[in-house]
């Protein structure tokens, strides 16, 4: 450990109140951004890049936290997936899928003995590999496979990297501690520049996009400064609370859930920053549909989180979609769809599947099952409702209401929904909800009991079917011409059929 890093943190928490683990994580983000910027001033070539990524890594976790054993955890994984993707057999990606899974659990299990949120482990970062591992093994898969999706294609890789390729992507010290994850075949056309189009000699400037992220997510890490020290979870469990108001409850539970948020929001958006100065998140997207000949540039590829479509969505599916986004791009293609039988359409099991990888992905805290449980049925009563009521509004001059009272009761449902994954304990979890008279179950089971024996109006049901179709289109690095994109349309819906 770097004695004047640890100090300089120590000083700052006597300073701010916050503790000394989380402003090392914030110290390391905010270190990214130079760190990045000398990168792209190295000369771009592979043996330098990846030793540099490699060393960067290595840097954070023991030079910063001193977390010897977390580096030998995460090297171990990485080794041992490498090892089992040389491997030829169909059960390949599963056999890895189940290493990696159970080693994290062992690792959450003791964190959960230790509970103490403030500390900052491996496993944070062993949630963010196990992403990229279980999508390697399942890449390489593909990569021997003859016929693939379109979405399979983009990230399938024919032959195994080189071993330093390898490790510099899993110790790629921006996105290392706390993400994004990205599949080993966006690293590779960082690293060889074909992100960038043909013939790229370079990088192109991304220091005013990642500026934008940086002043951004630290804007919301002084929001969440602000915020913590009016709102805590504790002030709802203590009997004091019990003598307010029902709107006044509720009036608490807004900037509550708003004040849990701020911290994903901040250290999310430093962290895509930092990724942008290195170059990653390039896309070109066409100025104009009906024109493919002129293009624009966006740093959006791997973006983690959108704030501004989180707190403005009028619906669950909309709200879900904006909030970890390459989690559920990974949930999506290497849980949902695997799991799913070639020619067939997901259903309940490959649901239950990918609600039980979530889950478990998370760790063991009864309040992530309460939360994950309770959020699985709002998704079937949002459903309902965008399949039963939604269309007598689509069209007509109620539909602007319609969508303001859709947006008032999402996010208070959500924000009341979330709240076990900041208490996480069992007891805790009933107590919070039962000082909040368990409004939400009771509204999600009146729904249940009268919308759903609401008349379908046939002409709409189309179209809803369409909008909730699970299987989205994640943005191709590289400008797609109308053919191409006349084929990834058929595929999606083959996909859903």
């Amino acid at each position: 450990m770097i004695a004047s890093i640890h100090n300089v943190c120590v000083w700052a928490s006597e300073k701010t109140g916050f503790p000394v683990d989380p402003l090392k994580l914030l110290a390391c983000l905010l270190i990214s951004y130079p760190m990045a910027g000398l990168m792209k001033r190295l000369p771009h070539e592979r043996v330098v890049v990846n030793c540099y990524c490699i060393a960067g890594g290595l840097f954070f976790l023991v030079g910063v936290f001193d977390l010897w054993t977390g580096l030998l955890n995460l090297l171990g994984a990485s080794l041992v997936t490498y090892a089992i993707s040389t491997i030829r057999h169909p059960l390949m990606p599963w056999i890895n899928f189940i290493v990696v899974m159970a080693h994290m659990s062992v690792n959450q299990i003791i964190r959960q003995r230790l509970n103490d949120a403030n500390v900052v482990d491996v496993t944070g970062a062993q949630m963010v590999l196990v992403m990229k591992l279980t999508a390697f093994a399942w890449n390489v898969h593909d990569g021997r496979q003859q016929q693939l999706q379109n979405w399979q294609k983009r990230n399938a890789l024919k032959q195994l990297p080189s071993l330093l390729d390898y490790l510099a992507w899993v110790f790629f010290f921006p996105a290392m501690l706390i993400g994004p994850s990205f599949d080993f075949a966006l690293y590779r056309e960082w690293l060889t520049l074909e992100m960038y189009g043909p013939g790229a000699r370079r990088i192109p400037r991304s220091g005013r996009a990642a500026t934008k992220r940086a002043v951004e997510g630290i804007l919301w890490i002084a929001a969440l400064g602000y915020l913590s020290t009016r709102y805590d979870t504790d002030a709802v469990l203590d009997r004091a609370f019990e003598r307010r108001g029902l709107l006044s409850r509720l009036a608490y539970l807004v900037p509550l859930a708003i004040t849990a948020r701020t911290k994903y929001y901040g250290v999310w958006k430093v962290s895509e920053g930092a990724c942008i100065l290195c170059g990653f998140g390039y896309r070109r997207v066409a100025k104009d549909a009906t024109d493919g000949t002129s293009h624009k540039v966006k740093w959006d590829l791997i973006e983690n989180i959108s704030p501004r479509e989180f707190e403005t969505s009028p619906n669950t599916k909309a709200l879900l979609e904006s909030w970890n986004k390459n989690t559920n791009r990974w949930l999506k293609e290497y849980v949902y769809l695997r799991v799913t039988p070639a020619g067939r359409k997901p259903g309940f099991a490959a649901t239950l599947a990918t609600f039980g990888t979530s889950a478990i992905w998370h760790g063991f805290y009864p309040g992530y099952y309460f939360a994950f449980a309770t959020g699985a049925l709002a998704q079937t009563v949002g459903k309902l409702y965008r399949r039963k009521l939604r269309p007598y509004f689509v069209g007509t001059p109620y539909k602007r209401a319609y969508d303001i009272v859709g947006w008032v009761v999402t996010q208070l449902a959500w924000d009341y929904i979330s709240q076990p994954f900041i208490v996480l304990g069992f007891w805790e979890s009933i107590l919070f909800f039962k000082r909040y008279y368990f409004f939400v179950h009771i509204g999600m089971a009146a729904s249940f009991l009268t919308i759903r024996y609401i008349p379908t109006k046939k002409s709409a049901a189309a179209s809803i079917e369409k909008e909730s179709d699970p299987v989205t289109a994640i943005p191709p690095p590289h400008p797609i011409n109308k053919a191409e994109l006349q084929t990834l349309k058929h595929d999606a819906q083959d996909i859903v059929k």
